[in-house]
């Protein structure tokens, strides 16, 4: 839940690829950065309740292969296009926004002229990017589990 506090010290990350295909996670959830290829990085942040069973990997439906973990639901992978070599940089300069102080008035913090936590990750539409390493935005891929009740019914309709 987004602390609604003046100058909270929660950060949020905003992913959009598309008018209709973008997510805002809190930066904390942030558990895993890979170097998918030389042209791509997969940010993956975990969910908010747990669940019984696990998935051998984040898919955007329903799972049918499951271990015996206790695995988190609602997990978010994003994958992010970057220039040849690059990921390493994107990486950094992720971490670097995520861990810099809250201040309107700093250049540093171009991202947010509130200090608010809110911050512009990657933006495909408008071309606006947390580090200039990074070049576009791949997928954004929601846990299927996340996106239905108990019953299996969607809540997302």
């Amino acid at each position: 839940m987004a602390n609604i506090q003046f100058g909270t010290s929660d950060k949020y990350l905003f992913f959009k690829k598309a008018d209709d295909d973008c997510v805002l996670v809190r930066a904390s959830k942030l558990i895993m950065a890979r170097k998918k290829s030389g042209t791509t990085i997969a940010l993956h942040f975990e969910g908010s309740s747990y669940q019984q069973f696990a998935l051998n990997e984040i898919k955007d439906d329903v799972p049918a292969d499951t271990d015996e973990h206790m695995q988190f639901l609602g997990n978010v992978k994003i994958v992010l296009t970057c220039a040849t070599g690059k990921g390493d940089e994107a990486c950094r300069d992720i971490v670097n926004a995520i861990n810099v102080a809250f201040s309107g008035d700093d250049p540093a913090w171009k991202r947010s002229t509130d200090a608010s936590g809110y911050i512009v990750a990657a933006d495909a539409i408008a071309g606006t990017y947390i580090s200039s390493s990074i070049t576009g935005v791949d997928s954004l891929v929601i846990d299927g589990r996340s996106k239905k009740d108990q019953a299996g019914d969607d809540t997302t309709a």
